[in-house]
């Protein structure tokens, strides 16, 4: 099952992944006001050249949303139809993800990734 997802991914790369639709955007971009109300965040949508998949080496364009809060830089990845990823940094050499790689619906995904940075950063020495 495991080769059938990383043959799927694969071809996925092959192909132009759609980038993220007005209602996508909005959708990340509600959970960052919700996250911080007090503050205006703006998103960035971006192209990043990532190596998603675990049996190749080859890097590919992945569509991107991109925001920094509390000195933090966050990813939201379309890495196929219906398929997001999120990751979050404070320094380039160190990225952070989620305990889930990938997620179907985007709203899943951003909440997680928020989630997973608080904590981080709840549990990160002072």
């Amino acid at each position: 099952m495991a080769a059938h997802a990383c043959i799927k991914r694969n071809l996925l790369i092959m192909t132009k992944i759609t980038d993220f639709d007005a209602v996508e955007t909005q959708q990340v971009q509600s959970h960052i006001d919700q996250r911080w109300p007090d503050e205006v965040i703006i998103i960035e949508i971006a192209d990043v050249e990532l190596e998603l998949n675990e049996i190749s080496t080859e890097s590919a364009s992945y569509p991107t949303v991109v925001w920094q809060a509390e000195d933090c830089t966050f990813l939201v990845i379309k890495a196929g139809k219906e398929e997001f990823r999120g990751l979050f940094f404070y320094e380039d050499n160190e990225h952070f993800s989620t305990d889930q790689d990938y997620f179907a619906e985007i709203n899943h995904c951003v909440i997680t990734l928020l989630q997973t940075q608080a904590e981080f950063a709840d549990n990160a020495p002072a």
